[in-house]
């Protein structure tokens, strides 16, 4: 029960920050490892491979738009 004690509580912010980061690195890591990543830039799926470059997939329609933040690759 010890364990318990020292679970610590994160503001949405702080989450989001780690959530933020984390999809960074994986990002980079899967073109470091020459694997290609796919994500949305708005209403369009795009795939970037890890030469650099990007192809378009599919256009989402309106009502599967997601949300989507930047990442910056390290």
């Amino acid at each position: 029960m010890d364990n318990l004690n020292h679970i610590q509580e994160l503001k949405p912010n702080k989450l989001k920050n780690i959530a933020r980061e984390a999809t960074s690195a994986g990002f980079a890591n899967a073109l470091k490892s020459k694997l290609s990543i796919v994500y949305t830039e708005g209403a369009t799926l795009v795939e970037r491979q890890s030469n650099g470059k990007i192809k378009k997939l599919a256009s989402l329609k309106r009502e599967k738009h997601t949300l989507t933040s930047n990442f910056k690759l390290k």
